[in-house]
């Protein structure tokens, strides 16, 4: 009995070791045919990243020419007229605290340059100012006041040029000062202050006969 089992699994093994190997045929086939799936999607992926990878280039030259283009039509920078002014108010402000320095004599050769250029300025702007015929002296004043705004906002690019004039010529305003106290026996104080409302009250008389002979002649 033993032996009739034996001879049977022995004559039944040929047919299991053919379905065996079948088994193990498919299955390599599979793994095969999986690893060709797993290389066609790591082509397809590197393909992608590449396709990425150009368009951001594209892009990325893009801007770059958009950007050059740019500075070549506006070459001034907002940032670059902001560092400008920076600096000058920097440089203004440091030429102030020498002008304060120097005490009345700084303060005195400033107003007198403050006074010269207002003065140019102002006769130069109110004469090319066209005024129209018949018009009022209230208006007139009105006029000749924007015309003082504008005169204003050109003497803060001068003022770095002024100061500095008040700085090197207080010296000699200091000798002028000292030579008037000297002959009529005032004080230091008393001959600036004179000096201070001569500039402010003459420049005020000078600038209302501009603007109320303009209005006669319009």
């Amino acid at each position: 009995r033993t032996l009739s089992c034996w001879v049977s699994s022995a004559s039944a093994s040929p047919s299991a070791t053919r379905r065996a190997a079948r088994r193990g045929v498919r299955a390599f086939g599979d793994a095969r045919d999986e690893r060709a799936v797993s290389a066609e999607d790591v082509r397809s992926g590197d393909e992608d990243s590449a396709v990425r990878s150009s368009a951001s280039s594209e892009l990325g030259a893009s801007a770059d020419a958009q950007t050059t283009e740019k500075e070549k039509r506006f070459p001034t920078h907002v940032s670059g007229v902001a560092a400008w002014w920076a600096s000058y108010s920097r440089r203004v402000s440091n030429l102030a605290a020498q002008v304060k320095d120097l005490g009345m004599a700084g303060m005195t050769a400033y107003g007198i340059l403050n006074t010269a250029y207002y003065t140019l300025a102002f006769t130069t702007a109110w004469y090319f100012r066209v005024i129209p015929a018949n018009l009022g002296a209230a208006a007139a004043f009105r006029v000749a006041g924007e015309v003082m705004a504008l005169v204003w906002a050109g003497s803060q690019v001068t003022k770095l040029a002024r100061l500095g004039l008040a700085v090197a010529g207080a010296p000699k305003i200091d000798e002028g000062i000292k030579s008037v106290c000297a002959k009529t026996g005032w004080a230091y104080r008393n001959v600036f202050v004179c000096v201070v409302f001569g500039c402010f009250l003459g420049s005020a008389a000078f600038f209302s006969l501009l603007i109320l002979a303009k209005v006669a002649l319009a």
